[in-house]
């Protein structure tokens, strides 16, 4: 949405960038689309396990999480601020059946009981990632030693240890990724005992944003230029 002001091709090219990494079900996977330059990044391709999933993309390496649909938000701001108006409602229609297909899927199979509010499942989800309103939540994960998959963090040497996740913690969001990959992404197998599945506050604000923005969008008072 900054990038709007003042180089909006960047902003264009950043979203079609994530749009490329869709899932065939809707999952708009978290802002990270892997490139061999990402060399030592963590989390990276092999934490996520992510063509465990049928849905996977082919040709993108993405991880297996989502984050706050803001994605029609971004798309409605770029289309009403950015210089070149040719341009971004080309990008529109574009945009369009990708920004549908998100909450499609969120709704399909993050809402189990149709109550409206759909779950997160991973604190990094949420985008409130290290958070204390988790630890009673993650503190009651029990992990024996066998659950916890092999990883290493590169923060550990990076980061002081009061500005980063303790151990603990990091076993419990491996572990649920591990859930995840073991399951093959299948939100039916995921949340029939997944210790994590929380309609966060947030980003259910955030979805019902999005999706009044998205109404916007395909309003026909918009005209021509609208999709």
């Amino acid at each position: 949405m900054g990038y709007t002001h003042y180089v909006p091709e960047r902003a264009m090219r950043e979203l079609t960038h994530l749009f490329d990494a869709q899932w065939k079900n809707g999952l708009l996977p978290q802002q990270i689309v892997f490139e061999p330059s990402f060399g030592q990044y963590f989390p990276g391709v092999d934490f996520w396990h992510a063509s465990e999933s049928p849905d996977a993309p082919v040709g993108a390496k993405t991880s297996g999480i989502v984050q706050p649909p803001v994605h029609a938000t971004a798309v409605l701001h770029l289309y009403l601020h950015a210089p070149d108006h040719a341009g971004s409602s080309e990008f529109l229609r574009y945009a369009f059946p990708r920004l549908v297909a998100w909450p499609d899927y969120l709704h399909r199979e993050r809402d189990p009981g149709r109550g409206g509010l759909v779950y997160v499942r991973h604190p990094w989800e949420s985008r409130m990632d290290d958070s204390p309103m988790w630890d009673s939540i993650m503190l009651g994960i029990e992990l024996v030693p066998e659950k916890i998959p092999q990883y290493q963090r590169p923060d550990t040497r990076l980061v002081p240890t009061e500005d980063r996740p303790v151990s603990a913690e990091y076993d419990r969001f491996a572990y649920l990724v591990d859930l995840f990959a073991d399951r093959g992404y299948d939100e039916t197998r995921i949340k029939q005992d997944c210790p994590f599945l929380v309609q966060d506050v947030l980003f259910n604000t955030l979805l019902c944003k999005a999706e009044r923005d998205l109404a916007e969008i395909a309003h026909p008072r918009g005209g021509p230029h609208y999709v």
